[in-house]
């Protein structure tokens, strides 16, 4: 971050126990990962009472961030969490105020629609994200149907700022599979495998669970 900030990466799929313990070795002012990830590791410190890790904010995204998450993040790394929702098409579309709770909508990056059942959803109702890149020269992308289901937020913000907001994502999660000696395995330990090792050979591929 122009040599402001230090950026240290943590491989996602390690154990808990070692991410935590890189995060002790690091010792980082801010965490940005999966939740489902960072639900874990919390877990480990609040386990061990482990105050180690002092943080000013955690920020999560690329999975739904249940209130459940939220709250074992909270509590297990003493920090406030913040949500971020974006996609490898749009890259950022929508960031938690602190404020009101609700994301609000990139909307200098990207035109978002929430529709409902062929219509736009009314503030409050559930619907499928249809997004139009504002930045997308290479690969244009007009009402592109991502397969997220949020809800409509309002117009503008209740803190102010200029945007329009989302209420909550519902529509994406990554699970652990559970192998049947018990081990968790993360879905980015395969399909990583397909991407980097196996690219040259494999066009296609379909995982079932």
């Amino acid at each position: 971050w122009l040599g402001v900030y230090r950026r240290v990466q943590i491989d996602c799929r390690l154990p808990p126990d070692e991410i935590v313990c890189a995060l002790q070795h690091y010792l980082p002012d801010f965490l940005h990962g999966l939740p489902n990830v960072l639900s874990r590791c919390a877990y480990v410190l609040a386990h061990h009472n482990d105050t180690s890790v002092r943080l000013r904010s955690v920020v999560t995204g690329a999975e739904v961030l249940t209130p459940l998450m939220r709250r074992q993040i909270a509590e297990g790394f003493k920090a406030p969490v913040f949500e971020i929702y974006g996609s490898h098409e749009f890259n950022l579309i929508a960031w938690e105020c602190k404020g009101t709770g609700e994301l609000h909508t990139c909307d200098d990056n990207v035109i978002l629609e929430v529709v409902r059942n062929g219509r736009l959803a009314k503030v409050g109702e559930r619907g499928e994200v249809v997004a139009t890149g504002l930045h997308c020269f290479a690969m244009p992308f007009i009402r592109f149907r991502l397969g997220d289901v949020v809800t409509k937020g309002s117009e503008t913000c209740g803190c102010g700022q200029p945007y329009s907001t989302i209420g909550k994502v519902q529509g994406r999660m990554i699970d652990y599979f559970e192998l049947p000696d018990g081990r968790l395995i993360h879905p980015y330990d395969i399909v990583l495998l397909l991407i980097d090792d196996a690219a040259p050979v494999i066009r296609q591929y379909q995982l079932v669970q």
